[in-house]
C-alpha cells in the first residue's frame, strides 16, 4: 500500500467514524471539517 493509500484509507476511516456518531452530517460538511482539522 503507497503512502496516498494509506492516506486515502485514514480519511474515510475518520470521516465514516465521525458520520457514524453525528448521522446528521452530510458527506461534504464531513470532508470540510477533517480539512479544517488536518489542514489538508
Amino acid at each position: 500500500m503507497t503512502a496516498e493509500e494509506k492516506a486515502a484509507q485514514r480519511k474515510s476511516w475518520v470521516i465514516g467514524n465521525f458520520m457514524l456518531d453525528h448521522p446528521e452530517v452530510t458527506r461534504e460538511y464531513a470532508e470540510e471539517i477533517y480539512a479544517k482539522v488536518t489542514g489538508a
